[in-house]
């Protein structure tokens, strides 16, 4: 994600526990930097209570033989579980994905899901628009059922003419499909999906 402000965010959707993602998270943040010689900040987003380990500190220290500091990296680490929906609804399209696995009790996820169709009607080409609710199908499934997913969102996406869907649908449950890594390519405020089905979501810093 370009930032309006300057530099770049590195942003990775992780959906389970990574003994290594301190480590990583350095390595895709470095490799940014090299590529497109900007600061870049990066952001571990956490997207089921599963993937939330001891391991994944936001730190990363290196000392020399001697002792001295020679390596002090920091990332921000983001629970979605703890944002309020409120916070998620109104940000970029991007993030919109997130809703409902925001804290959001599940009786009001209609509601959730109506304004996310309203911003994305208005706001989003229907490429796009189906881009972004397969990715809605695919990360809800980290938290409902299929069935509690497919009735929220038959009303806003027809998935019987969603060829991701129906990719889905040969694959089996999306419970089932690896969703780690950075899953979306946000520049500036638009909205770019990567391959989200089958586990062939790509790093932003590999790409």
């Amino acid at each position: 994600m370009r930032l309006k402000a300057g530099g770049l965010a590195h942003i990775e959707f992780q959906t389970g526990a990574d003994s290594r993602m301190d480590e990583r998270t350095l390595r895709y943040n470095v490799l940014a930097d090299y590529r497109f010689k900007a600061p870049v900040e990066s952001v571990v987003i956490l997207l089921r209570r599963e993937a939330d380990r001891s391991a994944i500190t936001g730190r990363v220290q290196r000392y020399g033989r001697g002792g001295e500091l020679y390596l002090d990296f920091r990332y921000r680490v983001v629970q979605v579980w703890q944002i309020p929906v409120d916070q998620v609804l109104p940000g970029p399209l991007g993030v919109l994905p997130i809703a409902p696995l925001a804290d959001v009790a599940e009786s009001t996820l209609p509601e959730v899901i109506r304004q996310m169709d309203a911003r994305i009607r208005a706001e989003a080409s229907a490429a796009d628009a189906e881009e972004i609710w397969t990715s809605v199908f695919l990360l809800m499934g980290m938290r409902y059922p299929a069935a509690t997913a497919i009735g929220l969102l038959k009303g806003a996406i027809r998935m019987e003419e969603s060829t991701t869907y129906q990719l889905i649908l040969r694959e089996g449950d999306p419970r089932h499909q690896p969703l780690n890594g950075s899953l979306l390519d946000l520049p500036g405020d638009q909205f770019q999906s990567r391959s989200l089905c089958a586990g062939k979501a790509q790093q932003t810093a590999r790409c």
